[in-house]
């Protein structure tokens, strides 16, 4: 659930003063959840296209268990990227060593 207008709103203020942010809105940029599992597997299910072919999902190994779920559920493989993050990290997110990495 979207959580009560008067609780997005107190972490919206929380966020502008910890973090010195100009603003945050609470309505569409805060989603209270239970723990950090909940929000990553719905971030997962909401961003990953299981329906392409080959749809891979990217990320670090050793990796958080609620990653392969996500993308397993989600209809894509994991892909865990060991040494390989390193060097694109190190490139600064070069998206086409990313695409030569997932190959």
């Amino acid at each position: 659930t979207a959580g009560s207008e008067a609780l997005r709103e107190a972490i919206a203020n929380w966020l502008m003063r910890r973090y010195r942010l100009p603003r945050v809105d609470a309505a569409t940029q805060v989603l209270p959840v239970n723990g950090s599992r909940e929000a990553l597997f719905a971030f997962g299910q909401c961003v990953i296209d299981g329906t392409r072919p080959g749809a891979k999902v990217l990320c670090p190994n050793p990796f958080y268990q609620i990653y392969e779920g996500a993308a397993l559920l989600a209809g894509a493989t994991l892909f865990p990227m060991k040494a390989a993050l390193k060097r694109v990290l190190e490139r600064h997110l070069d998206v086409e060593a990313i695409l030569q990495a997932a190959r």
